[in-house]
This record gives structure tokens, sequence and C-alpha cells, in this order.
């Protein structure tokens, strides 16, 4: 893929049209899903055998989104990382294009619940309804969140920051339902502001192992006055 090459305004030719991700704002959202951007360069991906590794989001935007294989020179959202079984590890950059993203109104489709009874450190949640590695990243953030929810009452701004060695096949052939088991592997920071690590993995039937890793978010505590 080539660097990406801004023109002076911030125009749809100012990004090669491959480049720009077909990402958008869903419901009420004001921000792009971090879960949409991987799903999108998954799919530019040539062929299958390619697994989710790692992923960073320094920042969120409400702007349609780029990618490049090169640093970017300005606008960097963060990247994402894959790996294959028999070619290098590809690399992608985002870049922040400042250009309108889209509006749908397109629900998640996706069921999340918690099971009850499952206490710290471990905690279980059911999910059904997914049909692709989009589908199965929402599921892990959205028990993720729960998580934070019911754990630091009172917590607000809850943002997915990545992933870190994860193991997640990009051309998802698992099954549509299974249990996801999360562990607090550590908190960071102080009020208002802090940071969190998640060791989760997600069975199948017979808990057979379909995804696991570190998923990382960010949250805030305290009256929401406290934001900087």
């Amino acid at each position: 893929m080539n660097e990406l090459k801004p023109a002076p305004s911030n125009s749809p030719s100012a990004y090669a049209p491959e480049s720009v991700l077909d990402v958008y704002l869903r419901g009420g959202r004001d921000y792009i899903q971090g879960t949409q951007i991987i799903a999108r360069i998954a799919e530019t991906l040539p062929e299958a055998h390619w697994t989710l590794r790692r992923a960073e989001f320094a920042r969120i935007t409400g702007s349609r989104v780029a990618i490049s294989e090169t640093i970017p020179g300005r606008d960097a959202l963060g990247s994402v990382e894959f790996l294959h079984s028999h070619e290098a590890p590809r690399r992608f950059f985002l870049v922040d294009t400042h250009l309108p993203a889209p509006r749908r109104d397109d629900p998640l489709g996706i069921h999340v619940l918690r099971i009850d009874g499952s206490n710290p450190p471990d905690s279980a949640y059911v999910f059904d309804g997914v049909r692709d590695i989009e589908d199965m990243l929402n599921v892990l953030v959205q028990a993720t969140k729960g998580e934070h929810e019911r754990r630091f009452v009172g917590c607000h701004d809850i943002w997915l920051t990545g992933f870190r060695n994860t193991s997640l096949d990009t051309g998802w052939s698992g099954p549509r339902e299974g249990v996801v088991l999360l562990s607090l592997f550590r908190q960071l920071g102080a009020a208002p502001q802090f940071q969190t690590v998640w060791m989760f993995e997600a069975q199948g039937a017979e808990r057979v192992r379909i995804a696991s890793g570190a998923i990382t978010f960010a949250y805030k505590l305290g009256s929401r006055s406290d934001a900087p």
C-alpha cells in the first residue's frame, strides 16, 4: 500500500480511495468504533490465515479514517497489526482524514449477558449473534465495558484503547455463541483518569478456545466536570 499523500485541503481527493475505510457513526455515537476500524482493515488483507495481534488507539475521532503502512506525519490515531503463519506481519497506521463520516442506524446485532455468580478475579459473559470478526470484537468490548461499570461504580467515558498479544482469526469461522472469560490484570492511573488491562478468553462449545489475548481501556471516575 502506498504512503498517504495529503492534498492541500481535507477533500476526498486528499487520500487514495483504497486507503479510506468504510466506517461510520453507528446510531447515536459521536465516534468511530475501534472494532469497525479493525474489521475494515482485516477485509483489505489479500487472503485467509491472518490473525489480529495488536491494536493501539491513541485517540478517538468522529471523522473517516484512512490507513497507511508508513508512519503518518500528522493526524495519527494509532495502529493495527496482523500476523500470518507464512508471511511477514503487516502493521497499518491510522490517519484522521477530518472528513465527515456518514451516520447509520445499525444495531450491533449481538447479545452479551453476564453469568450470575461469576466473581472477580474472573468474570464470565455469554454471547450470541456473532457472524464475523467485527461481531466478536464487539462482544469483547461490550463485556469489558460491562465489567467496568460493575466494578468501578460511577465510572464514565469508558474507551477501548487497544488489544495486545491477541489471537483472533480475521476470517471468522467460530461459533455464533459462546462464553467470554475476563480477568482484570492491571489498573494504572489516579483519579479521575485510569487505564485497565484485561485478559480475555472466548470459548465455544465444549470450552474450545476461539480467541484470547489482552484488551485495554481507559475510563474516568468522578463527576464529569472533572474531565479535562
